[in-house]
């Protein structure tokens, strides 16, 4: 069940057939609930285990535990929202720093910057390049007519690439102060989860350039996944170079 798959269950492949597409999509999310409804089970069986779902189960002082139901759509949701888009996040990352070395050795000289580093690279390259929204009124931008009730895509690579927004926007600058990035998107609609994908992604960046401190993409071409929405690799193979432990 690659994520791939499901994630075609909300953006599809350009190359791809419609019915192939959904077949595909939907085979993938019923594989994914089984297997969800039953570790659930066992977790209802072996109660008081010291996990996500567990707690989930329980409920809270002022939350009733939820059902099993509520459980599977909350963890497809983690899925889609908490894994793969910040595992995209992450591999886009290390690729940015390997092709600015200067960047990453600055980064690698002085770890305090390492969060205005997660900002930069969510502007350079975040895991999602547009978002579909649907618009509640007429709105005429730049000589075009766009009516109330159609659907549009907001393409966030663009606008966090404005040369009007940033100095040298298509260069990695970690360091960069003026950086109102919409990397998770603005207003209401502003991701719930990027307080857990920009821990994460501190937290992996860190530990990767720690241990493999000289890193660089073995190919300036790597393959992208062929999605509208989302921004990650097929693959992205590294050379690394002397491991560096620390005691």
């Amino acid at each position: 069940m690659p994520a791939v798959e499901l994630v075609q269950m909300i953006e599809p492949p350009p190359a791809a057939t419609t019915d192939d597409r959904r077949s595909r999509a939907q085979r993938a999310l019923v594989e994914l609930s089984d297997y969800i409804r039953a570790h659930i089970a066992e977790l209802r069986r072996n109660p008081d285990q010291q996990d996500l779902i567990s707690a989930m189960m329980a409920g809270g002082d002022d939350d009733a535990p939820l059902t099993d139901d509520e459980l599977v759509s909350t963890c497809a949701l983690l899925i889609f929202g908490g894994h793969e888009t910040t595992t995209n996040f992450i591999a886009n990352g290390v690729r940015a720093l390997s092709r600015f070395p200067d960047q990453r050795d600055k980064l690698l000289r002085d770890r305090g910057l390492v969060d205005s580093a997660v900002e930069e690279l969510l502007r350079y390259d975040g895991p999602s390049k547009m978002v579909m929204r649907r618009l509640e009124e007429d709105v005429t931008l730049r000589g075009i007519s766009m009516y109330a009730g159609q659907n549009v895509y907001l393409v966030q690579g663009s606008a966090n690439r404005d040369p009007d927004a940033f100095d040298d926007p298509d260069n990695v600058d970690i360091q960069r102060t003026n950086n109102r990035h919409v990397a998770f998107g603005f207003g209401i609609h502003h991701c719930l989860g990027n307080f857990l994908a920009r821990m994460e992604g501190n937290v992996a960046i860190t530990a990767f350039l720690r241990r493999y401190p000289q890193v660089r993409t073995a190919s300036e071409q790597q393959p992208w996944l062929p999605t509208l929405i989302s921004r990650g690799m097929q693959a992205c193979p590294v050379v690394v170079g002397q491991p560096y432990f620390e005691i």
